[in-house]
This record gives C-alpha cells, structure tokens and sequence, in this order.
C-alpha cells in the first residue's frame, strides 16, 4: 500500500512540473506574434515573391537582346552564375542584363520597341500590367549600387538588390497619336554616378511613369531625369549632336610610318561641358581603338595602322544630359614612306652658260612641293616646273628639293658654270641641250 502511495505522489510531481514549464514558457519565454516589429514585417511583405521557372517559360520571352557593344553580361532569373551576353538571346520576367564601362546594349521589346542601355548599368526585365498595350517595364539600378551591394555578406545581397529593383521601376509606352501613331519606339537609359537615370526618347513620343508614378510625355529627342528618390524632372531639349568637320566623309589620309597619327575636328556644341569621342575599326564601333571624353574639339589618335576606321563623337552637360551622337565618317589611312618622284630635264650636268641667266626645268609627282636653292617654285598640275636660274662668274651648285604630302623628300644637284662677261662675249645661248 504504501509502495502504490509513493508512485502516486511522483506521478503527480511530475505532472505538476509538466504544467509549471508550459506556464513560463508561454508567459515569459515564447514571444508573442503581435511583439514582430512592425517595420520588418512590412520589408518582408514587400519583397516579390519567389519565380516559378515553368510559369516563366510559360508566359513566353517579354523581350530580346539584339545587339551588344563591348562588356555586357546577363543572368537567368532562376540561376546564380553570370554569362556573356549573347545577341538574339530570349529575355523571360526578372532576367537581368549588365553594362559595364564604355559598353552598351539594345534590348527589343513587342513590335520592335528599342531600349538602349548606356555603360555601367542593371536592367531588370519586369513583368507588363495585364491589359496594357505596348508597355515596357523595366528597373534600372546604377553599376555602382550593384558593386556596394556586392560587398554585403551573401545573404543579405539578394534582399538589397529586390529592395533597389522595387524603387527603380520604370514604364514605358509609346504615345500613339497623330504621325507618331503605329511607329517603334526608342528609349536610351543612361544611370549618372549620382545614382539618377537619363530617359531620351529617339524617333518619337513616350510617356514614362516612374517609380513613384509621376508621368511625362517625352517629345521626340527629349529628355528627363529620374532621380535618386523616383521622382521625374521636367522634360527638355538635349544637347545639340556635334558636326564633324575633318576629315571629310571617305578621306584617305596619308603619313608616314615615323608620324602615325590623325586629327579630329568637329563643331562646337552651346552648352556642351565635355565630349566623347569614339573611333572604330568597324560600322557598328564593336572594335574601338579609342574611346576618350576631352574638353577641346578636336582629338589626335596615335599609333594607327594602315586601314579604314570610323569615328563619332557626341555632346554632354555638366549634369549629366547629353546629346546623341553625330553621323559616323570614315577614313582611309595610308602610310607613305617613298619619297616623289624628281628629274631635272635642262639644263644637263656641268652645263657651261654663256649667259647669267638659265632656265632650270624639271618634274616631279603631282602634288609635290619644289625647292631651287630653297626658294619655292610653282609646280604645274601634272607635276612639272621651270625656274629662271641667275649664276654668277664660275661654278654654280644648283639643288632641287621635291616634298610630298606628308615630307618624304627627293633631291637634286647641278653643277652649272659661268665664264663671264668678257670670256663668253655677247651671245645668248639657251641651256636647253
């Protein structure tokens, strides 16, 4: 009896202590759903939700990339790793397309609406609104954000960049009235190192909503500004393209191997705080031999080979807005290192004169430059010359000098004599031979 009377006092110990714990965990110990921070409930309610990558592909490709220049790389919404972008590349919901310096990328939208992405910029595909004709939805995040995101501890990366990608969403959509009503559209993003976006709109009319879902209508060639908060400036008018003034369109230019070098001019452009010029080997400036922002109007690019290049150059302000390039020339080089032709015709080596004065005829290739005893001669078109020779008593040197385009040199000599007055008496004779 007193056996069974002692399980029983344990039995309820235990179920005493059982009840005691439950009490102090849920009084003191468990934290209640109601004490969550408020503001990091609402972070989390707006963050997007997580793709189904068979809904993606289901919805079909929103866009694609059509062209690349230079550094541009692209990343699949569902995977990690970052790739070479690929022209022609089907773009889904949330994949992302990276610029970086000096490189830029054409992205193709429904009925061949263009955006071109300018260096050191993420563009993020988004998602259209259901039942919006020709919208183009995009976030646009400066390079640099995306470098100091990069430096945040791996799981914190993913969060900031969906934070950033959700303040930087932009709409596009071409405004179909009147002649622009029918025609694609083309958009140029640009980020500025001040973390804003440049919007221009190139070939007609398009209203954009920004972030914060202000809205402007862009006219043909004009620009605004979204800035660091969301908020869009005012449109306006860009820069005016620069015109380029030498060399002219197809110019072959010649030099020699020793002085490889060529001059770029162009206008000067109202407003204008820098320039950018950019000179190729090729029509779509994919192989750039030189890329360089300078204050001046005019640039002298080095070290050049033999071949055909293109060059192009456009116009910025101070704070960032800039106007589109000017018209692409081309240019041949050639370099020449052979020096012109040069005969002298009359009079003949050791020509002795009986008279004072001699004429001294000559060719050389067309266009050259002549010398008789450094003073400068008229050349005729087809390259030759006549030059009247004045020689005093005794051995005359005469030297003739030929210089192209570009300085190559040749040279000349006669030895011509003159007797003088009292040993050649009176007679006239020509140096003709």
């Amino acid at each position: 009896m007193k056996k069974k009377s002692r399980t029983l006092v344990w039995f309820l110990v235990f179920l005493l202590n059982i009840a005691s714990g439950w009490y102090i965990y849920h009084k003191f110990i468990r934290v209640q759903p109601s004490t969550l921070p408020p503001v990091e409930a609402e972070s989390l309610a707006a963050l997007p939700p997580s793709l189904d990558e068979a809904e993606r592909l289901e919805r079909g490709p929103l866009a694609k990339l059509t062209d690349v220049e230079r550094n541009v790389s692209s990343k699949r919404a569902v995977e990690e790793e970052w790739r070479d972008a690929q022209v022609n590349m089907d773009l889904y919901e949330a994949d992302s397309v990276r610029t970086f310096l000096n490189s830029s990328a054409v992205i193709t939208f429904d009925e061949d609406d263009e955006v071109v992405i300018d260096s050191n910029t993420l563009l993020v595909i988004q998602p259209p609104h259901e039942g919006t004709e020709r919208e183009i939805a995009v976030a646009v995040i400066p390079g640099q954000i995306v470098d100091a995101i990069k430096k945040k501890p791996a799981a914190q990366q993913k969060r900031a960049l969906e934070e950033e990608i959700n303040k930087r969403k932009i709409r596009l959509r071409p405004v179909k009235t009147g002649a622009a009503s029918g025609k694609k559209s083309r958009s140029v993003l640009k980020t500025l190192p001040d973390q804003t976006t440049l919007v221009q709109a190139i070939g007609g009319p398009i209203e954009i909503i920004g972030p914060k879902g202000d809205v402007v209508i862009l006219k043909d060639q004009n620009v605004t500004r979204v800035g660091s908060k969301g908020t869009l400036a005012s449109p306006r008018m860009p820069l005016e393209a620069p015109k380029l003034v030498s060399p002219g369109e197809g110019k072959t230019v010649v030099f020699q191997s020793r002085i490889p070098k060529i001059d770029l001019k162009w206008s000067e452009v109202p407003r204008a705080w820098r320039y950018r010029v950019l000179v190729a080997a090729d029509k779509s400036f994919k192989n750039i031999l030189a890329d360089e922002v300078i204050n001046g109007t005019n640039f002298t690019i080095m070290n050049l080979s033999a071949g055909t290049y293109y060059w192009r150059v456009n116009a910025r302000e101070s704070d960032g807005f800039m106007s589109v390039y000017s018209a692409v020339r081309s240019l041949k080089a050639v370099f020449d290192d052979k020096p012109p032709k040069l005969s002298i015709l009359s009079p003949p080596e050791m020509y002795v004169s009986p008279v004072t004065n001699v004429e001294l005829r000559g060719k050389t290739e067309r266009g050259a430059k002549v010398k008789v005893n450094g003073q400068k001669v008229s050349v005729a078109r087809d390259g030759t010359f006549v030059h009247s020779v004045v020689l005093k008593e005794g051995v005359n040197l005469i030297t003739v000098e030929a210089s192209d385009a570009v300085g190559n040199r040749s040279y000349g000599k006669r030895l011509l004599t003159y007797k003088g007055r009292k040993r050649s008496g009176a007679r006239t004779t020509s140096s003709r031979p």
